[in-house]
């Protein structure tokens, strides 16, 4: 795992280059945290240096607030050497330090952390996440231990704390496309009731697959223990899942968890859950005594991450000798697909789609992160192949940013195919590594969005972008697939400006805010017309004299918009007013201004 710690510290250099006004980004210890930030809880650029409090202490980090699940996570960041242990007696002593602040009303470091924490700490929903991220591997029994004793005495409070260690955090960096292992686990799940099953057999119901499948009424102890020895062999249960577990703050985990929790209401968890879905390569049963017994081989979860993982979550804060007592009337419906490996190198690669289509239908019913699934859409495959003939690579997947450094170990190829938009733009020294050609999707899309949306809408709504069904998505994907005008170098364009606008402000003396690159998209679009006339986009850019221009009109411009925002809204600065929706009409006016005084 020394490996991604490699790449931390690329991204910790970069970030250096990048923000050269943000305050501390020098030292690495607080670049960590602006890191953990950006790469792990994809937090808004603009928004990250006012959510880190500290570094240098016991106390809290940073946090991030999920407004909507009522979830605050206050995140402590140890940037060790391989050498340097975390231990029980700092984890004890750490997490009540700020937390104590908060409960007194006494935190001083973040007044908004401060009203945050008391306006709902008394909220039914409302968990409190401390979460450790340290940059190596050295584990210990007695932290896990003392994790394991502060979420048994804290479970009703709803305080959860969990360290994330270096191939822990490598994990959740690649958690779009989690890595292939080459590990195989056999697991034996069993019923309490030999009649709890039912069989159906592919030949005997003539379904022309070779797929056998059985569904039993599974005992939740019993699937814990198996979620447990695949985590103790290291072994990816979940791999096939296009889901990752989306914590135990998100709404339906919240009401698995509660369910689970009481003792009343667990015994009609069955009736209340859909079930899980596992596929192996091989599913033999046999009747033991009173009970069925059912050997799986390589078993997979392809659907019921979020049950399985939340009945592991309630699970393991009890005993081991207490598991059957207390959950002895709980059960889950689980259909076992058996598909079995085929020699036959066709047959195969027919089996492979099929399994490939059991994962992506068996999740179709539920609200799944389309951001899972962006690698196999049509118009973003169509963008990432045609963005690289001009020499710019659309990631796609987390997992593409080290394909493609792999692939393109030297830019020269990039820089070939680039050099005429590059020197357009203006961006030839700042666009020189294999890295600075990579786009990633998300932020593509904010482009669009503030082309096509607004620039409120790309600052603070990009998590909706790949939400399927959201009015983000849906405007993104119009622009995208459904204006033929809007043509890839068009679009290319527009994110280059975007760059060209970034670049510029964040090489500013004076204050490393202006231009605005939202503001200035949505006003290319709505004042200067072009999203309405997408020609335009073609004219006003056509020459780096012109690009020049429209840059220094809306740095001007937007300087003085946030003068104007904060004169008129005492108390209220810059990171207030890109919340708020941006004044058209009143920008268009700076830019009248601005375009005087340059002639």
């Amino acid at each position: 795992m020394a490996d991604f710690r490699t790449q931390i510290d690329e991204d910790i250099a970069f970030y250096k280059e990048a923000f050269p006004h943000v305050t501390h980004i020098e030292k690495p210890e607080w670049a960590f945290n602006f890191w953990v930030l950006d790469k792990l809880f994809s937090e808004d650029e603009d928004e990250i240096e006012n959510k880190i409090v500290d570094y240098a202490d016991n106390g809290i980090d940073c946090y991030v607030w999920h407004e909507e699940a009522k979830d605050l996570y206050l995140i402590q960041n140890k940037y060790y050497s391989d050498d340097t242990p975390l231990t029980k007696s700092y984890f004890n002593t750490s997490i009540q330090d700020g937390y104590g602040q908060l409960l007194e009303g006494t935190y001083a470091r973040s007044n908004e952390l401060q009203t945050i924490f008391s306006k709902y700490r008394t909220d039914p929903d409302f968990y409190v996440y401390h979460y450790y991220y340290v940059t190596n591997n050295n584990r210990s029994d007695s932290v896990d231990a003392a994790v394991q004793a502060f979420n048994q005495r804290n479970a009703e409070k709803k305080r959860i704390a969990k360290v994330f260690f270096l191939d822990d955090i490598e994990e959740a960096y690649y958690r779009w496309e989690p890595k292939k292992q080459e590990r195989h686990l056999t697991i034996t799940v069993e019923t309490i009731n030999k009649g709890t099953q039912l069989s159906v057999n592919n030949e005997a119901y003539g379904l022309a697959l070779p797929i056998d499948a059985q569904y039993i009424m599974l005992p939740v102890a019993t699937l814990y223990r198996a979620l447990v020895l695949a985590e103790k062999e290291k072994y990816p249960i979940f791999d096939a899942n296009i889901r990752e577990y989306l914590g135990t703050g998100k709404s339906v985990n919240k009401r698995i968890i509660s369910t689970l929790e009481d003792k009343d209401e667990r015994k009609k968890f069955f009736f209340y859950n859909n079930g899980i879905t596992i596929i192996c390569s091989n599913a033999e049963s046999w009747t033991e005594g009173s009970r069925r017994r059912i050997k799986l081989v390589d078993p997979q979860i392809v659907n019921g991450c979020q049950t399985v993982s939340s009945i592991k979550h309630v699970l393991e804060s009890v005993p081991e000798g207490a598991l059957e007592k207390e959950f002895s009337d709980t059960f889950v419906m689980a259909k076992i697909l058996e598909i079995p490996k085929q020699s036959d190198e066709q047959e195969a690669q027919l089996m492979e789609e099929l399994r490939k289509d059991i994962v992506k239908y068996n999740n179709s019913q539920n609200s799944i992160d389309e951001k899972t699934f962006v690698a196999r859409d049509e118009p973003f495959i169509r963008l990432q192949t045609e963005f690289r003939k001009h020499g710019f690579l659309l990631l796609l997947k987390q997992s593409d940013q080290n394909t493609f450094a792999a692939e393109y170990k030297k830019p020269t190829e990039l820089k070939a195919r680039a050099q005429k938009k590059l020197e357009l733009f203006n961006l030839t020294e700042s666009v020189t590594k294999t890295r600075d050609f990579m786009i990633s999707l998300e932020k593509f899309l904010q482009v669009v969005l503030a082309f096509k949306g607004d620039a409120q809408q790309a600052f603070q709504k990009k998590g909706r972008l790949l939400v399927g069904g959201s009015s983000q998505h849906e405007i993104v994907m119009k622009a995208i697939s459904d204006t033929p005008e809007l043509t890839t170098q068009r679009l290319l364009s527009l994110y280059l400006l975007y760059l060209r606008a970034e670049k510029t402000k964040t090489a500013g003396k004076e204050d490393g805010r202006t231009p605005i690159p939202w503001y200035l998209i949505e006003g290319f679009s709505k004042i200067d017309g072009a999203g309405s006339d997408y020609t335009k986009i073609d004219s006003l850019l056509n020459s780096a004299e012109s690009i020049d221009r429209l840059i220094k009109l809306y740095r001007g411009a937007t300087k003085m918009y946030l003068a104007d925002y904060v004169k008129n809204n005492p108390g209220k600065d810059y990171n207030a007013m890109i919340k708020d929706t941006l004044d058209v009409e009143k920008l268009k006016g700076f830019l009248d201004v601005a375009s005087a005084m340059a002639f």
